[in-house]
């Protein structure tokens, strides 16, 4: 249940959420798989957006 309360609190705009989905997709396609990782890619979408990502609410995504 807390898991649930959780993800409620968070609310990002659906197009932003896209709009970062897709960075990171770009990101991960450019990318050699076994070197990258999590926080390599954040790092770059990050950049790219303009944003933090690795700071709540979108360390969720």
């Amino acid at each position: 249940m807390e898991e649930e309360g959780a993800r409620e609190e968070v609310e990002i705009d659906k197009d932003l959420q896209r709009k970062i989905e897709k960075t990171v997709k770009k990101i991960l396609k450019k990318s050699n798989l076994y070197k990258m990782t999590e926080i390599k890619a954040r790092e770059q979408a990050s950049v790219e957006l303009d944003l933090d990502l690795s700071q709540d609410p979108y360390k969720v995504l």
